[in-house]
C-alpha cells in the first residue's frame, strides 16, 4: 500500500511543501448562495509556523481553513503550495498530510488504538509510534489508568470520554498520521485550562516539524502564534503577532475585553 502511494504520488510530482502555503485573491462562494462566504482572501502561512485566525462566528474562519485542506475550491484565486498552485491530481496526496480537528469528533465504537492508528489493520500499527502519538497528546495518565489501558473500548463517538479526552484521541490520530499541517477548529474549547495549557506545551515541541493553523477563540491558544489573522464578514481585517493587533485594531482589542470577562472571544 505504501509503496504504491509513493509511486503515485511521484508520478504526479506533488512534494511535501518546505517552504509555504498560500491563499492568493481567494474567493468563495457557497452554492445556492448570491454572496460571497469568502472575498480576496490573501494570506502566506510559512510551513512550521503556528498561525490563529480568530473572529466571531461566520467571519470565515472555518471556510478559509477548508480552502487550504482543500476540502472547498476557490470560486476564483488560488491555493498554492511552494508556489505551485495545487492540481486536482494532487489533492488526496496534499489531503493524506493534513489533519482536521474539530470541536465535535467522530470516533469509532472500538478500543483506542484502533481510534488512533484509524483506517490500518492490526498488523499494518506500529505500537512504538501509538504511544508517541498518546505522550505527545497529553493521554498516557489517562490510559495507564484505564483497566484494559489501549484495548478499552471507548464507546459510540467516544461516549465513555470526557469532551477533553476525546479532543485528545483526536489530536493523537493527527500526530500518529505524520502530519504536516494540523487545524484545530476550537479542538481545545473542551479542555479546561490546565489540559489545555498542557497541550498547547506539548504542541510547542513539534515547532518547526508541524504547520498548525488555530481557529481558535480562547487568549491563551492565540498569544504565542506567529501570526494572527483577524477576519470579518469573510476578509481578513488585519494580521500580525498578537502585540501588532493589540496597537491597530481596535476590534482586536475587544475581543481581548470579552476574552478576559469570559475567557473566550
Amino acid at each position: 500500500k505504501n509503496r504504491n502511494f509513493y509511486k503515485k504520488k511521484s508520478d504526479t510530482n506533488f512534494h511535501i511543501p518546505n517552504k509555504k502555503i498560500s491563499l492568493e485573491s481567494a474567493y468563495y462562494k457557497f452554492p445556492f448562495s448570491n454572496d460571497y462566504a469568502l472575498k480576496n482572501i490573501n494570506l502566506t502561512i510559512p510551513i512550521g509556523s503556528k498561525i490563529a485566525f480568530v473572529g466571531k462566528s461566520g467571519s470565515g474562519k472555518t471556510t478559509t481553513a477548508n480552502l487550504i485542506l482543500s476540502l472547498l475550491e476557490t470560486s476564483s484565486g488560488a491555493l498554492l503550495i511552494d508556489d505551485e498552485i495545487l492540481k486536482e491530481e494532487e489533492i488526496i496526496y496534499w489531503q493524506s498530510i493534513c489533519s482536521y480537528v474539530p470541536q465535535n469528533i467522530n470516533l469509532l465504537n472500538d478500543d483506542i488504538i484502533s481510534n488512533i492508528a484509524y483506517g490500518l489493520k492490526e498488523k499494518e500499527r506500529d505500537l512504538s509510534k501509538i504511544w508517541e502519538a498518546i505522550k505527545a497528546a497529553q493521554l498516557e495518565e489517562l490510559i495507564l489508568k484505564l483497566p484494559n489501558g489501549l484495548k478499552t473500548n471507548i464507546g459510540e463517538n467516544g461516549i465513555r470520554l470526557s469532551g477533553g479526552q476525546r479532543q485528545r484521541i483526536a489530536l493523537a490520530r493527527a500526530f500518529y498520521r505524520d502530519t504536516k499541517i494540523l487545524v484545530l477548529d476550537e479542538a481545545t474549547s473542551s479542555l479546561d485550562n490546565k489540559t489545555e495549557a498542557a497541550l498547547i506545551n506539548s504542541v510547542k515541541m513539534f515547532k518547526g516539524k508541524i504547520t498548525i493553523i488555530f481557529i481558535a477563540h480562547r487568549l491563551s491558544t492565540v498569544k504565542e502564534c506567529d501570526c494572527i489573522y483577524e477576519f470579518e464578514m469573510g476578509e481578513i481585517k488585519s494580521s500580525g503577532k498578537y502585540e501588532e493587533l493589540i496597537e491597530k485594531s481596535n476590534s482586536f482589542r475587544e475581543m481581548i475585553n470579552i476574552n478576559n470577562k469570559k475567557d473566550i472571544f
